[in-house]
């Protein structure tokens, strides 16, 4: 903390009565502001601790600003450790929470997860049509609960909503969009209409359900509280007289509805403080707004304002790349003034003391395409090698560097990434090298003692559960062999079960005693999870770790939530599935990391400092990361006027990700690096970020531009890698290589070879998916149809659904509300397309489940055409249904499946079809296509490929944003979380 402050901040510090808004650029010392006004106020009798209200984003930041309060107030002899000190810190939701309480309007909270999870469970309550899949019931719960907390923070109100949707309808207001973009257009003005009234009226359901149970959300904490405070003019006096003076942190992370609760607070007084950084607003997603600043310029009169632009964190190259990073975004014009670039108050006081202080450019480094990610990690843990050993001499070589003083240590340095899915290679990278690391935002249901347990838990609630049986069938202590467990799998009979082939197995009798052992204890237990948490844990002597603790208090936790009934094992299950569908992770326990580098996403850095930042993956798809598009837009209509903007929703993500980079590298003290993969052809700076640093002309002398060391990863062994793990790694048995191609397994392959080997190597008897279930039924009917036409016998419509209903009566659906929207779609989808079938000209049906079987080059390609057809002038037209998403005229140009069918075509009738495409069930739309000869030979080179990777045992994982629907998931090694304490990563000096 500095002993004298400059003019700007003290300012700040002394302005008493009035508004204020403080822009706080980064590292300026915006929390020292804050407690230094805080305790002025109190030193000069302004205000009593209990007249104070300070809110701020984090229940930790709270803490942390009042302990620094009360280490300033015993300083100066206001407080003394035995008294009370009534100042109150808090976020705005507790804030809040506390009105409620006080006035006998609690209500018990759910988190965003639990709110899906009791939704889901009634999802057939709600009164849901055009937002509602089949194949994914929930699909559109989550777009439709981020629209809500939307209504919240922005106080519309169902009856709010309710009129704007009567607006609509007499065409009083523009039409919003409640679809994606490329489906817009397509959407008539009356079915716009009519969705705008289902999300009023699930709306509604979901505010009457919740309070009927008297359940509510953390949003709805503020708005509750706002509607209390218009409607209670006594309570609000109460709460005005305990903040007279109210101060806001990270007011740039505010929303409409606290900004309200602000200008109630406020009064006549207008007592509201607030410091934030419009250029670290990096929390839209979760309501945020980068106008608050101008809200509060209308709210309150006479809005005093200063800038602190000094920075006492950063050497000046770090604020000058940053600056230009930022600077590529509109000037901040909601404070009124031109962006500022920030200055290094560290640079001016070695000036001003005629010290050396040397300060490194910015390194930007290229990364080879080829094996990027472990390329990457290799140069950035042996930049980090290099740096501690030589940190006294090698970069930080002033004696008057603090961090040069005490010695570089692990803790000084931080790896920074956009998304959890890109540290795994560093991971590795920094175990190889004995290098000590501590991971932020570890997600422990992807550890592998946790994937252990729900694997018992799946098998103990079903022991059919093949994929789980297997899980445990792997567990070193049953000594079961892989090699002839996978024979035994390979010889079996499709129909039979994985418990049977054990029986055969040496050491699967074992498994299953155990399993059974734990299934009887649990029943004795009433099946209470977290009993059956303790019994699986010994019957199967998984050890205990920070993981497994960690899971146990989450099942303790959720035994006390608001919308847990019985507690059973079961109930556990269906919860977990639907709270990870909702996006919910268990976080690690939170540790004492000691000595070690620090890995977390450029999120979870705010607000923290290092020594040295490393930020990877800086390059265009990564970070920034690609724009998605929310299903449903919130109408400008019910905004504040000042928010009302004309806004482009990927020029503002572009905008946000842009912030985003801007914080994680003003995280940095000392020196920043960061690495991106090389572009394409003669540009070799990555694109996005890096590229526009490395061109810009003005940074010439602060940033040096280099490719990465000639290095790769480190060869290594994980510790952590599992017997499962070395079951995979099998080399493929003789069939797979030789076996057949189909479109279908040429795609799988080329989506993830390991699944791949699992499938067609493995093959663990498990349920068909609902999708591919459902998928059968209705290809059966449409045979039938097909046979019944090539026959000149056709079906009538009622034979032809009641085929449909038959195929669908023998398929097992585990939720009984999936299935009946799988058979009304199915009815209906039939429906349409028998009756278009009638209103169109008849055709020559050739086949129907055509059999091709053909060779390209020694390899075998086998399949089947949906339908053959030839048309009056002799064209041959090949068909093939779709039951999934609609596929569009570019899916059916790029389809390899129908490559196929053409190829087949040519072998059976002599000639390339005329005509060949998709028709998709859902919209009962033909998508048509064509090939030539050269499609077919790129076509024919990408199936070598593919045969050529099986045949040479290349079956690496894939992981990627789909993993999480991929049947295998709970068994892909590569998916599973390198969670390591530090005792056991160990170091290097």
């Amino acid at each position: 903390m500095p002993a004298v402050f400059d003019d700007k901040q003290l300012a700040a510090i002394e302005h008493v009565h009035g508004p204020m808004l403080v822009v706080a650029g980064a590292g300026t010392g915006k929390t020292t502001v804050l407690v230094q006004r805080i305790v002025r106020l109190i030193q000069n009798g302004h205000a009593a601790p209990q007249e104070i209200l300070a809110v701020t984003y984090t229940d930790n930041a709270a803490k942390e600003l009042k302990q620094r309060v009360l280490s300033e107030a015993e300083k100066l002899g206001l407080w003394k450790p035995n008294q009370d000190f009534p100042l109150r810190a808090c976020t705005f939701h507790a804030f809040c929470n506390g009105i409620l309480h006080r006035t006998g309007n609690k209500f018990d909270v759910v988190t965003n997860e639990d709110l899906f999870v009791y939704l889901r469970r009634r999802l057939r309550e709600l009164p849901l049509k055009h937002f509602i899949r089949a194949a994914s019931p929930a699909e559109f719960l989550s777009h439709l609960l981020k629209f809500f907390d939307r209504c919240d923070d922005e106080l519309v109100s169902v009856e709010r909503y309710e009129q704007y949707v009567a607006a609509l309808c007499a065409g009083a207001l523009p039409l919003p969009r409640v679809s994606k973009s490329r489906e817009a257009a397509t959407l008539a003005p009356a079915e716009v209409i009519a969705r705008c009234r289902e999300i009023a009226a699930v709306y509604r359901s979901v505010r009457d359900m919740l309070a009927a149970e008297n359940l509510g959300t953390f949003g709805q904490m503020i708005s509750r509280a706002v509607s209390l405070l218009q409607a209670d003019s006594g309570i609000l006096a109460a709460e005005r007289r305990k903040a007279r003076f109210l101060l806001i942190d990270e007011f740039q992370d505010s929303n409409p509805a606290q900004i309200r609760i602000a200008r109630l607070l406020g009064g006549e007084e207008q007592n509201v403080f607030a410091v934030g950084d419009p250029d670290q607003a990096i929390y839209r997603f979760r309501g945020a707004t980068n106008g608050v600043f101008e809200i509060f310029e209308r709210c309150f009169t006479g809005v005093k304002r200063v800038t602190l632009v000094e920075n006492r964190r950063s050497l000046a190259p770090i604020l000058q790349a940053a600056f230009c990073v930022i600077d590529m975004n509109p000037p901040a014009g909601s404070v009124g003034e031109p962006r500022q670039p920030l200055r290094s108050a560290r640079e001016r006081e070695a000036v001003q003391q005629k010290r050396e202080l040397r300060a490194e450019p910015v390194d930007l480094v290229r990364v080879p395409k080829s094996g990027s990610a472990a390329a990457e990690a290799a140069a950035v843990a042996n930049a980090i090698q290099r740096m501690r050993s030589g940190c006294r001499g090698h970069r930080v070589t002033d004696a008057t560097n603090e961090f040069a003083l005490r010695g570089c240590q692990w803790n000084d340095f931080a790896l920074l990434y956009r998304s959890h899915g890109h540290r795994e290679a560093l991971i590795r990278e920094l175990k190889a090298q004995g290098i000590p690391f501590a991971v932020q935002g570890a997600n422990i249901l992807e550890a592998t003692d946790v994937r252990d347990v729900m694997a018992a838990f799946r098998a103990v609630s079903n022991p059919s559960d093949g994929i789980s049986l297997f899980r445990l069938a792997a567990l070193p202590q049953f000594r079961i062999d892989g090699e002839r467990l996978r024979s035994a799998l390979a010889s079996a009979a499709d129909t039979t079960t994985l418990p049977k082939i054990l029986e055969k197995v040496p050491g699967g009798k074992e498994v299953l005693a155990r399993l059974n052992e734990a299934i009887n204890l649990s029943g004795l237990h009433s099946e209470q999870t977290n009993e059956v948490l303790e019994i699986v844990l010994h019957v199967l002597s998984i050890p205990e770790s920070e993981t497994i603790q960690a899971f146990r208090n989450f099942v303790s936790n959720w035994h006390q939530k608001a919308i847990t009934r019985s507690g059973t094992l079961d109930e556990f299950l269906e919860y977990l599935d639907f709270y990870e569908e909702a996006g919910g992770a268990i976080p690690a326990l939170a540790r004492d990391t000691d000595d070690s580098v620090q890995l977390m996403t450029a999120h979870s850095a705010k607000g923290l400092e290092f020594a040295h930042i490393f930020i990877i993956r800086v390059c265009a798809g990564s970070f920034p990361a690609h724009y998605r598009e929310v299903l449903f837009e919130f109408p400008q209509a019910l905004r504040e006027p000042a928010l009302q903007l004309d806004e482009d929703p990927k020029q503002s993500h572009n905008q946000e990700e842009r912030r985003l980079a801007y914080v994680a590298m003003t995280r940095a003290c000392d020196t920043l690096a960061l690495y991106g993969t090389r572009g394409k052809g003669r540009e070799a700076d990555p694109p996005g970020i890096m590229r526009n640093l490395a061109q810009e002309k003005s940074l010439t002398e602060v940033i040096h531009i280099r490719d990465a060391d000639a290095c790769s990863g480190s060869s290594w062994a994980p510790e952590s890698d599992t017997k499962l793990a070395s079951w995979l790694a099998l080399p493929p048995r003789s069939p797979l290589q030789q076996m057949s191609l189909s479109a279908t397994r040429i795609e799988s392959y080329q989506r993830c070879p390991l699944r791949f080997k699992i499938e067609n190597d493995w093959r663990i008897p498990d349920q068909p998916a609902p999708a591919m279930q459902y998928g059968n039924a209705v290809h059966t009917a449409l045979k039938a149809y097909s046979d019944s036409l090539q026959q000149h016998r056709p079906l009538t419509r009622q034979v032809f659904l009641q085929c449909f209903l038959d195929a669908f009566s023998g398929m097992y659906f585990e939720d009984e509300h999936q299935a009946g929207l799988y058979r009304n779609q199915g009815l209906e989808q039939l429906g349409e397309f028998f009756d278009l079938q009638q209103a169109q000209p008849p055709v020559e049906v050739l086949a129907s489940e055509h059999v091709f079987d053909f060779q390209i080059g020694g390899i075998r390609v086998k399949g089947r055409i949906d339908r053959v057809d030839r048309t009056a002038d002799g064209a041959i037209c090949l068909v093939d249904y779709k039951t999934g998403s609609p596929r569009d005229e570019e899916d059916a140009d790029k389809s390899l499946q129908l490559s196929i069918y053409a190829m087949a075509a040519q072998k059976e009738w002599g000639k390339l079809p005329e005509r060949i495409g998709f028709h998709n069930l859902t919209t009962n739309r033909l998508v048509e296509t064509e090939r030539d000869e050269k499609e077919l030979a790129l076509e024919r080179d990408k199936i070598s490929e593919v045969a050529e990777g099986i045949r040479a045992g290349r079956f690496d994982a894939k992981p990627g944003r789909n993993c999480h629907w991929c049947p295998y998931y709970s068994l892909c090694p590569e998916t599973e979380e390198k969670i390591y304490s530090i005792a056991a990563v160990g170091a290097t000096s």
